[in-house]
């Protein structure tokens, strides 16, 4: 059987959710500094769940007033994960044109 799942952006509720299970002990000042600067920071962009939960993990030892006031690294680590898919893109069209991607290869691409 298979199973289709939509994993949709993070909303302000669930970026609150998640900032609360890492932090269950944070003050709602807290949270909410958190949730707001990461919102403004985003301009209209959308932030993933799993870009989230990679920036807790990476600062899990930090206290939930140290991490609210990280919120542009979620920024930095989107706009880095951007780049090298922007580079990997670039070096598959440069591949393809010389020659170095098999007809199989370009197949299994498109499926």
């Amino acid at each position: 059987m298979d199973v289709h799942v939509e994993f949709t952006s993070a909303g302000g509720d669930q970026i609150r959710g998640m900032f609360r299970r890492f932090y269950p002990c944070a003050s709602n000042d807290t949270v909410t500094r958190f949730v707001e600067g990461l919102q403004a920071a985003l301009d209209g962009r959308e932030v993933s769940m799993a870009a989230l939960q990679h920036f807790f993990i990476l600062n899990r030892t930090n206290s939930a007033a140290v991490a609210a006031g990280r919120f542009e690294e979620v920024i930095d680590e989107m706009r880095f994960r951007d780049e090298e898919k922007k580079q990997q893109d670039q070096d598959s069209e440069v591949k393809r044109q010389r020659g170095y991607v098999e007809e199989s290869e370009e197949e299994g691409e498109e499926e």
